[in-house]
């Protein structure tokens, strides 16, 4: 596989995060594989409910009130492909 978005050394990820720990090195390194995985696909993680800034931009973007974003945000994310 090619390195993707998150393919950092995990020696550089601990440096920069004293909260990880030697011993979850596999475990991290698991989750940022999912994440490269899905990053390939195209595909992100995102919050189920849109923040105050996701609301502002999709409102200014759409020419839309902000509760309006809101709802066309749920939809999208809430649509089955």
């Amino acid at each position: 596989m090619s390195p993707g978005l998150y393919s950092r050394p995990l020696k550089q990820i601990r440096s920069e995060n004293p909260m990880i720990k030697p011993k979850n090195g596999a475990k991290l390194r698991n989750a940022l594989q999912v994440l490269d995985t899905l990053a390939l696909a195209g595909l992100v993680i995102v919050p189920a409910s849109p923040t105050p800034k996701m609301r502002k931009a999709g409102a200014e973007a759409g020419n839309i009130p902000q509760a309006n974003a809101t709802t066309v945000y749920t939809a999208m994310i809430s649509a089955v492909d």
